[in-house]
Formats: C-alpha cells, sequence, structure tokens
C-alpha cells in the first residue's frame, strides 16, 4: 500500500496546483483522559487567543463516540471503543484557509501545544497531496 501512494504522491496524474479539499478545515485538539476542567478551561482560554481562531468547540468523550459513531455509517463499532475511553476534543475553526495554514505552519501554537492536558493537535489535510503525504508517512510498508 506504502508504495502505491509513494507513487501516486510521485504522479504527474495530480494536479500541478493541488486544489483546497476543504474550505472551512477543522483543528481537533486532543485531551489526555486525565485533563481536569482547570485544565480544560485553560486550554480553551489559550486556543481562542491563537491568531485567526473564530470558533472553539468543546466535546465530551460522549460527543466525541457519537461523532465516531456516526461517521462509521452504519458499520458496527469495535467492540473496544467505548465512551469512556474516548478522548474529549477541542474543534478549532478560523475565518479561512490562510489563517488555518499559517496557525498550522507558524509557531504561535506551540504554547497551546505545551499546557498541561493537550494530548496532540491533529490538523486536517488541506490537499489530495497533503492527504496522500500523510497516508505514506502513517502507512507501514508491505
Amino acid at each position: 500500500m506504502s508504495v502505491v501512494v509513494a507513487l501516486l504522491s510521485a504522479c504527474s496524474l495530480l494536479p500541478e496546483s493541488d486544489p483546497i479539499l476543504v474550505e472551512n478545515p477543522v483543528l481537533r485538539v486532543y485531551l489526555t483522559h486525565s485533563a481536569d476542567d482547570f485544565e480544560r478551561d485553560e486550554i480553551e482560554e489559550a486556543l481562542r487567543a491563537l491568531p485567526g481562531v473564530t470558533e472553539v468547540t468543546f466535546l465530551t468523550s460522549q460527543q466525541t463516540y457519537d461523532q465516531l459513531k456516526e461517521g462509521l455509517k452504519g458499520r458496527p463499532m469495535p467492540e473496544y471503543i467505548d465512551p469512556e475511553n474516548m478522548p474529549q476534543v477541542f474543534e478549532v475553526r478560523t475565518t479561512d484557509v490562510d489563517a488555518y495554514t499559517a496557525l498550522r505552519d507558524g509557531t504561535a501554537r506551540a504554547q497551546a501545544e505545551a499546557l498541561p492536558g493537550v494530548d496532540e493537535f491533529v490538523f486536517q489535510c488541506l490537499t489530495e497531496a497533503e492527504c496522500l503525504e500523510r497516508a505514506a508517512e502513517t502507512t507501514e510498508p508491505i
């Protein structure tokens, strides 16, 4: 699979200028399971203060579970996944793709990422080439 992804990413079948796939991308900030109310409030405040951020929405573990279940579109949920082991998440939206890219590629987010209770920032890929590149980085060789 990684060979196919690598070939596709280098292939001339991809357009010269890769169009944006998502006009309103979402940054997901996953919290540690041990994050408490104080840490969550501090994280939310830091996220709201980031340049270009227009909306910060908190999702409980149950809401994160429900999103995953909805995303499976009728397929069975794996038995080992339940609301108790799902993370709490902040969904962050920016004014536009340029602000999102600046947030993703800049240094402004470093303080928020370092806060206690933050597990991981996950930026949605914006173009097909970016998605293929990420897939190639995370796919185990055959």
